[in-house]
């Protein structure tokens, strides 16, 4: 597709020149959490976008600023003033008659035809006090909009069942698309990089968003309580979410002594590094849709201790210790037994990596490309 094919479409969206349509085949993918730095979510939808290119054309959809890192065409629409993009986006994809996906609600109204909502979890309405409080409001009283679309994307059987039993959304409308295994990066620094941020020996890695959902509060207590005699390090890794102050404070103390590490937002580069050198992760969310870091640590060979939410559960499989996230003293256990023993956690870590191999984004995007093929021969 051509830049100039693009500014056509621009054009149309804005309200000139001559209706277009373009094969159903292609597929306009919104790509704003993709931009900057982005997180679990700008991932998967960078990923998925991605790989569904190598089956069929792509047409990113993004803010000014910086451009997504994908190969294929990227549309910029103008996002100010508020929901000016979901308006956007909702009216290009009337206009060309291409599915949209995207995590906004507005497309359902304005072109219900061609929207096709990602729902990564149901966490405003499981663990509302997680969120804030009018954001998890507002949250809540789109459901009832996407139940209505006429296909549902989301990304693990743990959030389709929760779509079927919460928003009674019929199962035949929901398309699985899990997250495929990360390419693995060769780690870049070694001790010398880990020494800069701040890493001086063992560590226990925590990666996510800093909010509340993430349970931070735990690992916390088990260093504070239980640990303290291990020459140990907790390391955390994300950027500011929702609510993060209290967790911040939490952090204070342990922070310091030195016995733990924030780095906030890390590169792709030091994420492997993370990884690599880790005595385990350390993941004991209260509620997910998926769990990328659990994924990512299994695809570096990395021991993980992790959450049972059923979510978790499901990443994990067999290749991991699951534990109950709010029990403080189990974690500091498990933490203890793998720091103390070097064969157990090579043992996790090759589970981990087979388990890993089970992921892939070529067989989780299949399902879509057939549910699109199906669009193109019933619009035929």
């Amino acid at each position: 597709m051509t830049q100039r094919e693009s500014e056509d479409d621009l054009a149309l969206a804005r309200g000139g020149g001559k209706r277009r349509y373009l094969p159903v085949t292609s597929v306009l993918i919104d790509l704003r959490w993709s931009q900057g730095e982005p997180a679990g979510v700008g991932l998967y939808m960078r990923d998925l976008a991605v790989a569904l290119n190598e089956r069929l054309p792509v047409r990113g959809l993004a803010r000014p600023g910086t451009r997504p890192a994908v190969p294929f065409d990227v549309t910029v629409l103008p996002d100010l003033p508020n929901f000016r993009f979901d308006l956007m986006e909702s009216i290009l994809a009337r206009r060309t008659g291409l599915p949209l996906i995207s995590l906004s609600r507005l497309p359902l109204l304005l072109a219900r035809q061609q929207a096709m909502p990602i729902i990564f979890d149901l966490s405003p309405l499981i663990v509302p006090w997680t969120h804030p409080t009018l954001r998890g409001f507002f949250e809540r009283q789109t459901y009832s909009v996407a139940a209505n679309a006429e296909t549902i994307i989301t990304i693990s059987e743990t959030s389709r069942r929760d779509l079927v039993e919460r928003l009674r959304v019929p199962a035949t409308k929901i398309i699985v698309v899990p997250p495929g295994r990360p390419a693995l990066r060769e780690p870049i620094g070694g001790v010398e990089r880990l020494r800069a941020l701040g890493i001086r020996g063992d560590y226990v890695l925590t990666m996510g968003t800093l909010e509340p959902r993430k349970n931070l509060a735990v690992l916390i207590e088990a260093f504070t309580r239980n640990l303290r005699d291990l020459p140990l390090q907790l390391v955390v890794a994300g950027g500011f979410g929702w609510k993060h102050g209290p967790i911040v404070e939490q952090m204070a103390p342990l922070r310091q002594t030195g016995r733990l590490v924030y780095l906030g937002y890390v590169s792709e580069d030091d994420k492997a590094l993370l990884y690599r050198h880790a005595v385990c992760l350390a993941y004991p969310s209260l509620y997910e849709g998926f769990g990328l870091p659990i994924l990512e640590a299994m695809t570096y060979g990395t021991a993980a201790v992790v959450s049972s939410a059923p979510a978790c559960r499901e990443v994990i499989g067999p290749a991991g210790i699951v534990l109950d996230p709010k029990d403080s003293a189990a974690w500091a256990g498990a933490i203890d037994r793998l720091t103390r023993d070097g064969a157990r956690r090579a043992d996790l870590g090759q589970a981990g990596r087979e388990r890993s191999r089970e992921f892939s984004w070529q067989r989780s995007v299949a399902p879509l490309v057939e549910h699109l093929g199906q669009r193109e021969a019933t619009a035929a």
